[in-house]
C-alpha cells in the first residue's frame, strides 16, 4: 500500500467518558484483522494540517470479541459501539499545540499526551508510529511507540489489559491471551469541534503490518 487519505467532517471523534460520553463515529480505513494472538506489530506515518482543537489523526487498533458471544452488561455504556476496546494513537491538536496523543479504551477511555514539535496551527505536522506485542516476565503488553527521523523509538505507553481479554467477552484476571479474539488495525482521523467548518484531511503512508 503507497498511500492513503482520509478526510474527517467536525463532529467526529472517537472517546468515552463517564457519565455518558461514548462517541466512535469518526472515519477510519481498515488495513487488516487478523486473531489478536497473532498480532506482532502495526506501523504507520499519519500528515495532516491542524487548525482546531482536537483535530487528530493516527494509528487505531479495534479489538473484536469472539463472533459467539453477546455483549456482556458489563460494558453498557450506552450506544451502539459500547462493546469496543480499542488503542488510538497519533499527533493530537490541543491548545494550539500538536502532540504525541494515546488514548486506550477498556471500559471507559483514559488520554495521556506528549510535546511532538514547535509548529502551531495551520502548519502541517507528522508523526511515524508503531504498535508492538512485547512479552517480559511480568507478561504480555502492546507498547505504543513514536518513532524519530533517525529511526529511534521514544516509548509512549504500554497497555496491559489487551491480552487478558478473555472469554468472555471482556477484561478478566488474567484472560486466556485474548483467545477467540481478533484485532482489526486502520488508520484514522477526528475533527471533534461541531462549530469548525470544512473537513480535516490526513494522509497516510509507510504502513508496515507484522503478524505471526
Amino acid at each position: 500500500m503507497s498511500s492513503l487519505n482520509i478526510s474527517a467532517a467536525p463532529g467526529t471523534d472517537i472517546w468515552r467518558k463517564p457519565p455518558s460520553s461514548n462517541t466512535f463515529n469518526a472515519p477510519y480505513k481498515t488495513l487488516d484483522r487478523k486473531p489478536l494472538n497473532s498480532f506482532s506489530s502495526a506501523q504507520l506515518t499519519a500528515t495532516f494540517t491542524p487548525t482546531t482543537q482536537y483535530d487528530q489523526a493516527g494509528l487505531l487498533l479495534i479489538f473484536h470479541p469472539p463472533a459467539t458471544l453477546s455483549t456482556p452488561e458489563t460494558l453498557s455504556h450506552g450506544g451502539e459501539n459500547k462493546d469496543k476496546y480499542w488503542i488510538k494513537s497519533g499527533v493530537e491538536f490541543y491548545n494550539a499545540k500538536p502532540y504525541v496523543s494515546t488514548v486506550t479504551a477498556a471500559h471507559w477511555a483514559d488520554w495521556s499526551i506528549t510535546p511532538h514539535a514547535t509548529t502551531g496551527a495551520g502548519e502541517r505536522v507528522d508523526v511515524t508510529i508503531v504498535a508492538q506485542k512485547s512479552t517480559d516476565v511480568h507478561g504480555t503488553s502492546i507498547w505504543m511507540y513514536k518513532v524519530g527521523p533517525d529511526g529511534e523509538r521514544q516509548a509512549l505507553r504500554e497497555i496491559c489489559w489487551v491480552f487478558a481479554l478473555d472469554g468472555q467477552g471482556e477484561v478478566g484476571e488474567g484472560g486466556v491471551g485474548g483467545e477467540g479474539w481478533e484485532v482489526e488495525v486502520a488508520a484514522y482521523a477526528c475533527r471533534p469541534d461541531k462549530e469548525v467548518s470544512g473537513e480535516l484531511g490526513a494522509e497516510f503512508r509507510d504502513v508496515k503490518l507484522e503478524w505471526v
